[in-house]
């Protein structure tokens, strides 16, 4: 949950494949191990497999038997949880950040509140109480009740507040339309001390800094602010808080694939993340235009996003220079466009990319 994603893949992986044993421990190490890989999965945005981990996790931490019946919480809350409440508040999280992406979270708030309830004579947990905490607040946030999770956050914005809360509330006031509060209450996640904080909410600091930055016109800024965070997130593969977050997101990605980046393949697959994230998936994109474009010019396509001349695109794809140019033509002929910009426009508005 800290974000160290390729070490608790590794570790969990490892758990699983020692040789079969029998007993509590051994099963309990099972259920933590599947735990472990749901989260991962989740933080990659890999909802399908965060799901499949979280229905092996939960039989090995014996925590199945309260799964059902609860009417005010869907069967979702282990009531008989009570020999691994900290395991169960963890897939709790998990599954109330899969219940809002499936159009539930009032479902997911609940889950939330009944976790922290479990947790709340563990000091050990705070920190765990504290991302259970934030993840309830945004929950709040999206379904319009900002002064509840205004509320919520507390004294968020002290100084010396636990970070995960005190992002959480500046996104709130950006929510509310509170730019200047928010970025007051922002705390500063390129500090040396923010080296220490979870990679998640350190990413999300990032993320609404270059959204801040681009509110108050300064493009360039957010554009740097941006590609330092890409810089992050990239080698644990940590997606979620690019393809989760509010819309103003995907319009900095796509700015930031026009503007040039090391990034480009990530960027790009961000980009068409992000729509499927806030919106759910576009029902056949490709059926919006009379005549479908072919693979090779959607490849093409991707690739107008960037600064790269036509000759550098044959150059990337081993085609022929004059082969790339009847492509691109027929892309702004298909797009009803007669410009590059024009057509990334028009590509964007039809979720092509």
């Amino acid at each position: 949950m800290r974000g160290e994603l390729r070490a608790a893949e590794q570790a969990a992986r490892d758990a699983l494949g020692m040789p079969p044993c029998r007993g509590w421990s051994c099963r309990l190490d099972c259920g933590h191990a599947y735990l472990a890989l749901a989260v991962v999965a989740l933080l990659r945005d890999q909802p399908e497999e965060a799901t499949a981990n979280l229905a092996l996790a939960l039989p090995a931490l014996d925590v199945t038997g309260g799964w059902a019946g609860d009417p005010e919480v869907g069967g979702d809350w282990p009531a008989a949880a009570s020999d691994e409440p900290v395991a169960a508040a963890g897939a709790a999280l998990c599954r109330a950040q899969l219940r809002r992406d499936s159009g539930d979270p009032a479902t997911g708030q609940r889950l939330l509140v009944r976790a922290r309830e479990a947790l709340a004579d563990r000091p050990s947990a705070d920190e765990l109480t504290g991302l259970l905490r934030a993840a309830e607040a945004e929950l709040r946030a999206a379904r319009g009740d900002l002064d509840s999770a205004r509320d919520l956050l507390g004294d968020a914005a002290n100084e010396g507040a636990d970070p995960v809360l005190a992002v959480t509330l500046a996104k709130v006031h950006l929510r509310a339309g509170a730019a200047a509060t928010a970025e007051r209450t922002l705390p500063d996640w390129q500090a040396p001390a923010a080296t220490a904080w979870p990679l998640p909410v350190r990413l999300d600091a990032g993320l609404l800094d270059a959204v801040l930055a681009q509110r108050a016109g300064d493009g360039r800024r957010a554009g740097r602010i941006l590609e330092q965070t890409l810089d992050l997130a990239g080698p644990q593969g940590c997606r979620r808080v690019f393809t989760r977050a509010d819309p103003p997101v995907r319009d900095l990605l796509a700015a930031h694939l026009d503007a040039g980046t090391a990034h480009f393949t990530l960027v790009s697959d961000l980009v068409r993340g992000a729509g499927q994230g806030a919106a759910g998936p576009a029902a056949g994109p490709r059926g919006a235009l009379d005549e479908p474009l072919t693979e090779r010019e959607l490849t093409i396509l991707r690739y107008l996003q960037s600064i790269l001349s036509n000759v550098e695109i044959a150059s990337e794809l081993s085609l022929s220079v004059n082969t790339v140019k009847t492509h691109v033509r027929n892309i702004y002929r298909k797009l009803d466009a007669t410009r590059r910009r024009e057509a990334v426009r028009r590509a964007r508005e039809l979720r092509l990319i």
